[in-house]
């Protein structure tokens, strides 16, 4: 969405827009997994977006202490009343090397531009609609310029049940071509996260987690000249876990709420008069039974609630409900399939729901 309000403001004005990875165990097992997404959206049954995305995922460790994953997808977009655009997307290349004595975990996040960009005009319409947080697409956005990321994350044992952590991560971005008509290269502004977080076992069987994330960015750039810079944004996130014999309860929520972006105006950035970006929750949650050693199920819920501004899919509410059966073929391989229902509304009551069905296989080894 960031890069959407700078192309619209840079064409009008011609004519007159990572993860950081959370604290957690090295894992010492092989995973490869690939899937297959179905989503789709209907806006006040008049209007519908569509995106089938095929996500690949793998995980590699090195000994203990060092680990790579990569991950890249593919995916098509279409709708009523919206230009079809399919293609890869970047591949995402983690690092991550763990200094046991220090309670260090040393990363660096590399974005290959292996997507689509210099899009059609009508590509980059159908590209914009689905940047919008509300519907959380799997895949939001294509093609980017190269990109890396280093971080450090450094973990406190304060007791035995009690740990704390600190990190932070800094994010370049190189300048791309996002639209083929577009006058110059766009560089998109670096950007700087600071997280600290908790972590507690409640019970031998019960864990609660929580982090704070601060996000500042710096303006974004055509030709050196700065054109947009978007609002800091303070993120906090909380997990909740607990076991049951074989089964699992699990719950994970967070806020995210941004300041007002800056817009060029008469050759300087100035502070928007009315917040764009709409502050927002959202929580996950599931219970996990296991039927047999080789069938698990899960029940699934979801609930987004966007605050009303300016931005046409802000004010949204938005429920879901949505089972997951993983079958387990092999001690080895899982299929994993998950069905999900929304049902909401946008700012002005419009209707909004939702599909998502997808199957996969992951792999152990």
């Amino acid at each position: 969405m960031r890069v959407f309000l700078i192309i619209i403001l840079i064409i009008s004005s011609f004519a007159s827009i990572w993860a950081q990875e959370s604290l957690q165990d090295v894992q010492q097992t092989r995973i490869f997994s690939l899937s297959s997404y179905y989503q789709t959206w209907d806006i006040a049954d008049n209007r519908s977006v569509d995106e089938i995305s095929t996500p690949v995922f793998l995980y590699l460790p090195f000994g203990y202490n060092f680990n790579l994953s990569l991950h890249a997808n593919r995916a098509n977009v279409s709708g009523d009343d919206v230009p079809g655009i399919g293609s890869f997307t970047d591949t995402q290349l983690m690092l991550t090397y763990h200094i046991e004595k220090a309670n260090l975990f040393l990363s660096l996040g590399i974005n290959l531009p292996s997507g689509k960009k210099e899009l059609t005009v009508d590509e980059f319409i159908s590209s914009s609609l689905i940047s919008y947080s509300v519907f959380r697409f799997r895949v939001p956005n294509f093609g980017e310029g190269f990109g890396f990321a280093p971080g450090i994350t450094w973990a406190i044992p304060l007791s035995d049940n009690v740990v704390a952590g600190l990190g932070a991560t800094y994010q370049r971005r190189n300048a791309f071509k996002p639209l083929a008509v577009f006058p110059g290269e766009y560089e998109p502004g670096d950007e700087m996260l600071a997280t600290a977080g908790m972590d507690f076992r409640l019970t031998p069987t019960a864990t609660l987690s929580t982090d704070l994330t601060f996000s500042s960015y710096r303006a974004d750039k055509i030709a050196g000249f700065e054109i947009f810079n978007s609002g800091n944004k303070l993120t906090f996130n909380l997990q909740f876990r607990k076991f049951f014999d074989f089964n699992e309860l699990w719950f994970f929520a967070s806020y995210r709420s941004r300041a007002k972006n800056q817009l060029v105006q008469a050759g300087a950035l100035v502070e928007e008069s009315e917040k764009t970006t709409p502050n927002q929750f959202e929580f996950m949650a599931h219970y996990r039974m296991r039927f047999r050693r080789n069938l698990h199920f899960r029940i699934l819920a979801e609930g987004r609630f966007f605050e009303e501004t300016s931005s046409p899919f802000s004010g949204a509410k938005l429920l879901g409900l949505g089972i997951m059966p993983e079958i387990a073929v092999s001690r080895l391989l899982t299929i994993p399939v998950r069905l999900m229902l929304y049902s909401g509304s946008l700012l002005n009551e419009t209707d909004l729901s939702g599909f998502e069905v997808s199957i996969g296989t992951e792999l152990r080894f």
